[in-house]
């Protein structure tokens, strides 16, 4: 569900996801299969030393909390581009 953290956002976004990965997985009695468990706890691992242990606590607990409909919209959202990075936008002030 989680890809490896490129910055400390990511790693946030990441630990919040699992939460709310796992919180899922229980209530539907689906647990993660064979095949995927390593890379999972890989990747979880990968977040957790980026935040650190209380950090990661804090946010997969606040996943955990979430509803799914929440869940589904966090994982949506995404975070706007700098006017740097936007493609096709001038700065501002300047017309075409």
């Amino acid at each position: 569900m989680a890809a490896a953290p490129t910055s400390k956002r990511n790693a946030e976004r990441a630990a919040t996801l699992f939460g709310a990965a796992h919180k899922l997985r229980e209530e539907l009695g689906s647990p993660l299969p064979p095949f995927e468990r390593d890379e999972y706890q890989m990747e979880m691992q990968k977040v957790q030393t980026a935040l650190g242990e209380d950090e990661f606590v804090r946010l997969s607990t606040h996943g955990r909390g979430m509803t799914l409909d929440e869940a589904a919209a966090y994982a949506r959202q995404r975070e706007p581009l700098s006017a740097a990075r936007q493609p096709n936008r001038l700065p501002e002030g300047i017309r075409n």
